[in-house]
């Protein structure tokens, strides 16, 4: 009986510790929270808001179609931006909520494929 129990909080303990480390994800937002729109600024082409340490928004100004992607190497979190041109297209705001996992200490952004640098990082 001892076993059993011993099997079942093994198991329910390696449960618990891959539910703390999330995989790394990106995903599009239509509405930001106040304080992060607070610190959007309209000038600015590609920006990067902490929100904590495990979430940040990225917002890309681009007059053409953007596909995002993330793409893990180690402790690195390489976003991909693929930015197709698009006719009659008078600009858009792109924002895209970021969710990073334990192990990201680093990150790049792509934008088809060529690496570059954001022109503000900051946080609440």
């Amino acid at each position: 009986m001892r076993k059993i129990l011993l099997v079942i909080l093994t198991f329910t303990f390696l449960s618990a510790c891959t539910l703390n480390d999330s995989t790394p994800n990106i995903s599009e937002e239509k509405k930001v929270p106040e304080d992060i729109n607070a610190l959007i600024l309209l000038s600015s082409e590609l920006q990067l808001i902490y929100k904590d340490k495990k979430n940040a928004y990225l917002i890309y100004q681009s007059d053409g179609l953007v596909e995002p992607r993330l793409k893990s190497k180690g402790d690195q979190l390489i976003i991909l931006l693929k930015d197709t041109p698009k006719e009659n297209n008078n600009g858009k705001r792109y924002i895209y909520k970021l969710t990073f996992d334990n192990n990201t200490e680093n990150l790049e952004i792509v934008i088809n494929g060529k690496s570059v640098p954001f022109d503000i990082v900051s946080g609440p």
